[in-house]
């Protein structure tokens, strides 16, 4: 019963991020199953059978939830046409262009937390957690911070065998990017 517990917890997880339709957050979840990979890889110095089933399940869960979600939620086309469009793509490029640019007019200390650098009220959430915590704190702050958050999701993350909650911490601060 246990085992059958953990899949229905996986898969409601696994359909719930999926149903975010997110592209940081599915990129999340596609790098920490990524890193939950190469570690066992790295473990057993072998893909064992299970491995293949387990990504086919996944796989699955997550074509049957967004199939779920565009039939009860009619208007998610709509939606999801709009983040796929190149249009967003572009702006959100040109968030991460800006960003840049202003963090090399105020490389040590950035612009504070939050703040709008020169009234660019689109840079107070340029949409890359790393990007940003250097528009607002300077590029060392910055990089210590995003040390600091890579390190916590590594923390937890290697820890997943030894227990479930370390390895939904784990995952949660990789999908957050």
């Amino acid at each position: 019963a246990c085992e059958a517990e953990r899949w229905l917890d996986a898969s409601v997880t696994l359909a719930a991020v999926v149903c975010t339709l997110s592209r940081g957050v599915v990129l999340g979840l596609l790098t920490a199953a990524v890193l939950a990979g190469l570690g066992s890889l790295l473990r057993r110095r072998r893909v064992g059978t299970r491995a293949f089933g387990k990504i086919a399940a996944a796989v699955a869960v997550a074509v049957m939830a967004v199939a779920l979600l565009y039939r009860l939620v009619p208007d998610t086309d709509t939606v999801l046409a709009g983040r796929l469009s190149p249009a967003n793509a572009l702006i959100r490029s040109q968030f991460a262009v800006e960003a840049v640019g202003k963090i090399a007019e105020r490389p040590l200390l950035g612009y504070g937390g939050g703040a709008a650098p020169d009234g660019m009220w689109e840079l107070a959430r340029v949409h890359n957690t790393y990007l940003q915590q250097m528009v607002s704190f300077g590029v060392l702050l910055g990089a210590f911070v995003s040390l600091a958050l890579a390190g916590t999701a590594v923390f937890f993350f290697s820890r997943w065998r030894t227990s479930a909650p370390a390895g939904v911490v784990g995952f949660t601060a990789v999908a957050q990017r």
